[in-house]
């Protein structure tokens, strides 16, 4: 796997990886499209069992997703707060 990124969801750079839409990621992890979407734009806090059991399944290390998620979330928050904070300066 490449190294980790915290600009892309890992969701979506293993979805990549795979070469798979993100309905047929839905349906091999049996959630809705809408969970994939909302976990690859950073909505949800935590990457649901199933993807990750599915994800295992495929030879990927789910505790390495989860932590890579979690550094994800947390890049992503700060970068709200400083677009956020340097907005209100501006005004």
């Amino acid at each position: 796997m490449p190294k980790n990124s915290t600009t892309e969801s890992p969701l979506r750079r293993v979805r990549r990886e795979l070469a798979v839409s993100q309905t047929d990621m839905a349906t091999l992890c049996r959630v809705s499209s809408h969970t994939i979407t909302v976990t690859e734009q950073g909505g949800a806090q935590h990457i649901s069992a199933k993807i990750l059991s599915v994800l295992e399944e495929l030879g990927y290390d789910p505790a390495a997703l989860v932590e890579e998620h979690s550094q994800f979330m947390a890049s992503r928050r700060d970068e709200l707060l400083k677009r956020l904070k340097a907005k209100r300066g501006k005004g």
